[in-house]
C-alpha cells in the first residue's frame, strides 16, 4: 500500500461514524441511477456484519422487469432474471493495489477488507471489543471510500452497471448476499427504478456564513440534501475568481445521527482578519458524482474586540418603563460604532431589536414598552462589522392583572368517551397558557384534569362512560406569564355517550288467572326509557312478542294473556330499553297453564249404510295427549249415554245397532292424560 494510501485512511478516522450511521431498516441499503443506455445500482451494508457476509460470499444482484413496454406485442409483464449467475465479490487484493495507485480511496477499501490488524491470541472482554470496534473502523473507512469514488464502489462489490436495459421501463433491483450461515437472516435491499429516471443533483441553497477571529462558520441546510449528498466539497477564494479546496478531503457531519440542528456547519480557518473569503459548495452523491456548483457568498473574518460591555443595572420605573444602564471597557472602546438594545420573554429566547444607538450615547436607555417579563442585551458595534453581546439582564414588572376568561368553549365526545375540547385562544399579549377542570355536575367541585400547562387552546381527555351520571361540566382558566389567572370560563355541559342498560322491571304478579295468564310487573325506575316489550316464552317454540309498549303507553304496568294453549308451560320475558339502545330484561318463572277442560270435537262426519245396516262416524282433532275417545249415543229425544270407549289411535267408528225409522244422535268426547275431559260439542244427528 502506498504512503499517499496511508495518509488518507489517517485523514478519514474522523469521518468513519458517519458512513456507519447511514443504515436504513433493511440490512442492505440500495439506491439506483438511471442513465441513458444503463442503470448503476449502489448498495451499502446496514452492519460490520452484513459487510463480512457480502466480502466473504459476494452479492446476488437480481432484477425484475415490472411492466411491460406496449411497443413489444407479446413481452411478459414481468420477467425475473439474476444478472450476477457468479457472486459479486471484492477484488482481490493484488487487483486492488494496481488500481490504488491512481485512486487512494481504492487502496482505503483494500485496507479495510484485506489488513486485519486484530490480534487473534486474546479471548476476555477486553479482545473482543477491540476486535469488534477495529471491524467497525474497517467497515466505516470502506463505506465512505465507496461513497467519494466509484472505482472504489466496484472494486469493494458495492457496485453493478445494468445495461441490458429497455428504455421506458420499470425494474426492480434485490441485492442480497450469496450464502448466509444457519441461523443469520439478512433482509435483501431493494429498490425500483425506471430507466427515465435520472437523479439530478440539486444546487446547494441556504448558505449561511459569520466571521470570527481568523475563522469562517458556514452553515447549509440538511433536509434539502439529506439522503442525496454523503459528503461536501467546500471552496474557498480570496478573489472570488480562483477557488480551491479547504481540505484535501470532503467535508462530512461525524455525529448525523445524533445531531438536533436542522443544518450542516462547517467551520474554516484563515490567515488574516478584516478580510473577505468566498464560499462555494458542492456536494458528492453515493454514486461519487459531484453535484453543481452553489452561489458564492462572502464573509469576512473579524478580529476579537478588546472590550467588555456590562449591563450595570435594569431597573422598573413605576412599574411602567424599564431603565437601562451599561458600560464599556476595553482598548477597543474608540472602535465602537454603534450600540444595539435587543429584548426578549426569555434569556436563551429570540431577540429583538428595540432601540439602535451612536456610540456617544451616555450609556443610558429608557424602554417605555416593556413586557412584563424584560431579557435586556447591549451589543457593541465596531466598523469593521465585529461585536461584543453583553450577558442578558432582566427587568420584571409586577403583573397583578389576571388575563381575559376563555370563550367559545366547545366539544365533542365519541362513543368511548374520547372528549376533544377547544376554545378560542385569549388575545393578551402575555398568555401562557390555560388549565382544564371537570365535574360530574352542576353542584359538584371542579377538579384540574390537565397535568400541565396547556400551551394551545385544545385538550383531549377521556371520561368514563359506564355511569349513572348522564352529563358531564367542563370550565377553562387562562395563565399570563406571571401566573396570574382568569376567572372560569362558563360550565359547559356535555352529555355523555349512554352506556348503561335501564334498571330491570320486577314482575310482581305471574300467573293462571280465569282461563288466562295474568301478569304485572313494578316499572324500571330508569328516566330514560322509551319502550317496554313483552315476549311469551314456551319449550320447543320461538320467542313471541305479545305486547309492544311504545311512548304512549309507558304507564301499562299489567297484561292478560289468553291466546294460550292448556296442559302447556309458559314463560315470559319483559325488555326495557331506552332511547341509547341500550336494554335489560327480566323473565318471569314457569307458569303451568291449565283451564282444566280442553275444546270440544265440532264437526263429526256420517256415512249411513243401508245395505249393511250401519252409521260410521269419522272426526279429526288436533289436541295432543288424548288417552281415548268416549262415543255418546241416544235416540232423539232420550238422553245421551256413553255407548263405546274407544282408543285414541282411532278417530273412527261404526254403529251397526240400528232399528230403522229412528233418528240417532251422537257426540265424541276426548278423554286426556291426567283425567282431564273436553267439553262435548253440539254433535250430530243420523235418520235411519
Amino acid at each position: 500500500m502506498s504512503k499517499k494510501t496511508g495518509a488518507a485512511i489517517g485523514l478519514m478516522l474522523a469521518c468513519a461514524a458517519t458512513a456507519m450511521a447511514q443504515q436504513a431498516d433493511s440490512d442492505i441499503r440500495v439506491m439506483a441511477n438511471g442513465r441513458k443506455d444503463s442503470i448503476v445500482i449502489r448498495w451499502a451494508p446496514a452492519t460490520p456484519q452484513v459487510w463480512d457476509l457480502g466480502n466473504k460470499y459476494g452479492y446476488m444482484v437480481e432484477r425484475t422487469r415490472l411492466f411491460k413496454d406496449t411497443r413489444r406485442a407479446g413481452a411478459a409483464d414481468t420477467i425475473r432474471e439474476i444478472l450476477t449467475p457468479q457472486p459479486l465479490k471484492p477484488l482481490s487484493e493484488k487487483d486492488m493495489d494496481k488500481l490504488a495507485d491512481k485512486d487512494d480511496k481504492v487502496g482505503i477499501v483494500m485496507a479495510a477488507i484485506y489488513n486485519n490488524t486484530a490480534k487473534a491470541g486474546g479471548a476476555g472482554p477486553a479482545a473482543i471489543i477491540a476486535k469488534n470496534r477495529e471491524m467497525e473502523n474497517r467497515f466505516g473507512f470502506a463505506l465512505f471510500a465507496c461513497d467519494l469514488s466509484p472505482a472504489a464502489a466496484k472494486a469493494a462489490a458495492l457496485m453493478f452497471t445494468d445495461k441490458k436495459i429497455i428504455p421506458g421501463e420499470s425494474y426492480l433491483y434485490k441485492i442480497y448476499p450469496a450464502q448466509t450461515p444457519r441461523g443469520i437472516t439478512v433482509k435483501p435491499g431493494i429498490e425500483v427504478i425506471n430507466t427515465d429516471e435520472t437523479l439530478l443533483l440539486p444546487k446547494i441553497g441556504g448558505i449561511k456564513g459569520e466571521g470570527a477571529d481568523k475563522t469562517i462558520r458556514l452553515s447549509w441546510p440538511r433536509d434539502l440534501t439529506a439522503g442525496i449528498y454523503s459528503a461536501y466539497i467546500v471552496e474557498r477564494s480570496a478573489d472570488n475568481k480562483h477557488f480551491v479546496p479547504t481540505s484535501n478531503l470532503p467535508y462530512v457531519n461525524a455525529n448525523e445521527k445524533n445531531e438536533r440542528t436542522d443544518r450542516y456547519f462547517f467551520t474554516d480557518s484563515v490567515k488574516e482578519n478584516n478580510r473577505r473569503y468566498y464560499y462555494r459548495i458542492r456536494g458528492i452523491s453515493p454514486f461519487g458524482e459531484a453535484g453543481p456548483e452553489s452561489d458564492v457568498i462572502a464573509v469576512k473574518s473579524l478580529a476579537d474586540l478588546q472590550l467588555i460591555v456590562a449591563v450595570d443595572s435594569a431597573v422598573v420605573v413605576d412599574n411602567k418603563k424599564v431603565r437601562l444602564v451599561w458600560s464599556m471597557e476595553g482598548k477597543a472602546a474608540p472602535l465602537i460604532r454603534q450600540v444595539v438594545i435587543s429584548r426578549s420573554g426569555a434569556a436563551d429566547g429570540a431577540y429583538k431589536e428595540v432601540a439602535t444607538l451612536p456610540a456617544a450615547a451616555a450609556g443610558v436607555y429608557e424602554d417605555a414598552h416593556p413586557e412584563v417579563v424584560n431579557y435586556y442585551t447591549v451589543r457593541a458595534e465596531s466598523d469593521s462589522s465585529g461585536y461584543v453581546l453583553s450577558f442578558p439582564a432582566m427587568a420584571q414588572l409586577a403583573d397583578i392583572t389576571p388575563p381575559g376568561i376563555p370563550a367559545g368553549l366547545a366539544a365533542a365526545i365519541d362513543s368511548n368517551g374520547l372528549v376533544q375540547l377547544r376554545w378560542k385562544p385569549n388575545a393578551d399579549a402575555d398568555i401562557f397558557g390555560y388549565r382544564v377542570f371537570r365535574a360530574n355536575s352542576r353542584s359538584e367541585e371542579i377538579a384540574e384534569v390537565t397535568r400541565d400547562i396547556l400551551k394551545l387552546p385544545a385538550f383531549a381527555d377521556t371520561i368514563n362512560v359506564r355511569t349513572l351520571t348522564d352529563s358531564v361540566y367542563y370550565t377553562v382558566i387562562a395563565l399570563d406569564k406571571a401566573f396570574n389567572a382568569s376567572p372560569y370560563s362558563v360550565l359547559l355541559a356535555l352529555k355523555r355517550p349512554d352506556k348503561v342498560p335501564p334498571a330491570k322491571p320486577l314482575f310482581t304478579v305471574a300467573r293462571q288467572d280465569a282461563g288466562a295468564i295474568r301478569l304485572s310487573w313494578e316499572p324500571s325506575h330508569s328516566r330514560d326509557v322509551i319502550s317496554y316489550r313483552l315476549y311469551r316464552l314456551s319449550a320447543g317454540k320461538p320467542r313471541a312478542l305479545v305486547l309492544l309498549l311504545e311512548k304512549d303507553s309507558l304507564h301499562i304496568s299489567s297484561w292478560r294473556d289468553s291466546l294460550l294453549a292448556p296442559g302447556v308451560s309458559y314463560r315470559y320475558l319483559l325488555e326495557v330499553a331506552d332511547g341509547s339502545g341500550n336494554s335489560s330484561n327480566v323473565q318471569s318463572g314457569d307458569i303451568w297453564f291449565e283451564p282444566g277442560i280442553r275444546k270440544a270435537i265440532r264437526h263429526i262426519n256420517t256415512e249411513v249404510d243401508r245395505t249393511n245396516h250401519t252409521v260410521r262416524l269419522s272426526w279429526k282433532y288436533d289436541q295432543q295427549e288424548v288417552s281415548r275417545y268416549i262415543v255418546y249415543k241416544a235416540k232423539k229425544g232420550e238422553p245421551l249415554l256413553i255407548y263405546r270407549t274407544i282408543p285414541a289411535t282411532q278417530q273412527t267408528f261404526t254403529d251397526d245397532a240400528l232399528l230403522i225409522n229412528n233418528i240417532y244422535q251422537y257426540k265424541i268426547q276426548a278423554v286426556f292424560k291426567g283425567g282431564i275431559y273436553s267439553e262435548l260439542g253440539e254433535g250430530t244427528e243420523v235418520k235411519y
